[in-house]
């Protein structure tokens, strides 16, 4: 029963001296992987996909480390009801990991802490860029007004002074009111199509009930956007029987391109034909003063 007992208890300690290497190994790879994460945060080295990786390697490492912990926890019971050799030794390596765990729980808190200010910092700047944008789309109106409205203030002036007539004045204040219309309307109505979250892109108010559905399972590489566009592409644009050219940027007829390749044909070989031709002795030998 003796040395049962000593094997067991050899057995137990062998198990609770592995059980603490093993968590002190995931304490060190966990703190690694902190530290990694905040410096791409701090830094904006990382991808979403690659902080979401390392969040779950680190959810992954915890958990084990927290099973371990509890077995750690019931050996520990276990040996302060049955042994008093090993009490300090394990309480002290105990202490110690519980340090290195509150340690851990305060570098949650700082991540934590640092991505929030990191999204906060993000925030502000894509509402700085929307807003600068908006009021540099804004001045250039007012600008365009402005341009437009000097020179109907000089034809006013001119036909206050008699200079300019009356009909003369009305025409060009019509035409200067018409085209500036035109660009100013262009652009309030580009400023007001902006979207509201991103003002490098527009809103086209578009049904979104009306896009078709796309099946990311299917592997046919058909076009799922095909005729729903309100503008083609190349061959798309083309009707039956016509064949989009690229060098001339327009859809020509299956018969018309065929003749004209004909005709390029017939070309190439009669210049070829007449190429060979000239290459041929003619016959006649000048032979310098013995022809004469």
């Amino acid at each position: 029963m003796g040395s049962s007992s000593n094997i067991d208890f050899s057995d137990m300690q062998e198990r609770n001296s592995q059980t603490l290497t093993d968590i002190q190994g995931l304490q060190t790879i966990e703190k690694a992987l902190f530290n990694n994460l905040e410096t791409g945060i701090a830094n904006n080295s990382i991808t979403p996909e690659q902080k979401d990786s390392i969040i779950t390697k680190i959810n992954e490492i915890s958990n084990m480390r927290i099973n371990l912990y509890k077995n750690l926890n019931g050996m520990y019971g276990f040996f302060q009801k049955n042994l008093t050799s090993t009490r300090d030794t394990i309480g002290e390596q105990t202490t110690a990991v519980e340090i290195v765990e509150k340690e851990l729980n305060n570098a949650k808190l700082r991540l934590k802490t640092v991505q929030q200010e990191n999204n906060n910092k993000i925030r502000l700047v894509e509402i700085n860029t929307y807003y600068g944008d908006q009021y540099a789309d804004y001045a250039n109106i007012m600008k365009l007004i402005a341009l437009f409205c000097v020179p109907i203030l000089i034809c006013i002036i001119l036909s206050n002074y008699g200079i300019l007539p009356k009909t003369v004045f009305v025409v060009i204040s019509i035409i200067i009111a018409v085209i500036g219309v035109i660009y100013i309307g262009k652009q309030i109505i580009t400023a007001f199509s902006r979207d509201n979250m991103n003002y490098s892109e527009f809103d086209w108010n578009t049904d979104k009930s009306k896009l078709p559905n796309i099946d990311t399972d299917n592997s046919d590489n058909s076009d799922p956007w095909l005729g729903t566009a309100l503008a083609c592409i190349a061959q798309s644009c083309c009707p039956d029987n016509y064949t989009y050219v690229a060098n001339k940027n327009k859809c020509i007829s299956n018969e018309l391109l065929a003749e004209t390749t004909y005709m390029q044909d017939s070309a190439e070989t009669a210049l070829s034909a007449y190429m060979q031709e000239s290459k041929k002795p003619t016959g006649y030998q000048m032979g310098g003063f013995g022809s004469l």
